[in-house]
């Protein structure tokens, strides 16, 4: 029988289990918090480049560049991080709180961990479809608007 591991490494979430997914799902009944841990992880695998990707859409829409990137880049660079960083140990905290035994803490710190990961993404793509479409010679409040949504954590647009 494999072994599943949840690691605390740098204040992330992170997994370690069998080669896929789906071969350590099958040895364990569905709804255990054992697969349940194994689903929620595969769908992190898939959620995590996807926040990646949107994160590098928003800031490719930036009119900058990487060796001098502007004040609001810089800004939106440093609370990604920041965000990265609440999301985590809100969601442990979150886990922890459930009072659950077992595996079972670790099965909601990942779920809110996803949920957050899937709202963030969906946030990140809608102010940098917002920042696309701006002219080039926009105002600084233009790209305010579209930005404000990542304070907020709302997807509306402006």
């Amino acid at each position: 029988m494999k072994s599943i591991l949840i690691l605390l490494a740098n204040g992330a979430l992170a997994f370690a289990g069998p080669a896929t997914a789906q071969d350590g799902r099958e040895q364990w009944p569905e709804g255990s918090a054992r697969h349940t841990l194994l689903v929620e992880a595969e769908r992190e695998q898939a959620l995590r480049p996807a926040l990646d990707a949107a994160y590098a859409r928003l800031l490719a829409a930036f009119d900058d560049t990487a060796d001098d990137p502007a004040p609001l880049a810089q800004a939106v660079a440093a609370q990604q991080q920041a965000w990265l960083a609440y999301r985590d140990s809100d969601c442990q905290l979150a886990g922890m709180l459930t009072g659950a035994g077992g595996a079972w803490p670790h099965v909601h710190a990942l779920t809110c961990s996803n949920a957050l990961l899937a709202q963030r993404t969906a946030v990140l793509d809608t102010a940098a479809a917002c920042l696309q479409r701006l002219p080039v010679e926009r105002y600084p409040s233009d790209e305010e608007a579209c930005l404000q949504p990542l304070v907020d954590g709302k997807t509306g647009e402006p």
